[in-house]
């Protein structure tokens, strides 16, 4: 199997699209930043990850459920998963 590319979008908007290439790929901070010691934090690995294991069948709870953090979530991204 091979995972070309990952596309989030909310009505038809495309939020984020992210190509990937046969073989390792990473997911690099590319934040202009003088200050090397302030970067790779908070640029999506984790939710990338989660992402794909939504793709591929998982639950999806963990996108916006973190388990590090028991019982914290973001609404704001729940309420994207959850139709009232």
């Amino acid at each position: 199997m091979f995972l070309k590319s990952l596309i989030i979008e909310n009505n038809k908007t495309i939020i984020r699209e992210i190509l990937f290439n046969k073989g390792i790929n990473l997911i690099v901070d590319e934040t202009p930043t003088k200050d090397r010691t302030k970067s790779g934090n908070n640029v999506g690995k984790t939710t990338v990850l989660r992402l794909i294991d939504y793709c591929l069948g998982g639950a999806g709870k963990n996108i916006y459920q973190y388990p590090e953090f028991k019982n914290s979530s973001n609404t704001r991204i729940e309420k994207l998963f959850k139709i009232e």
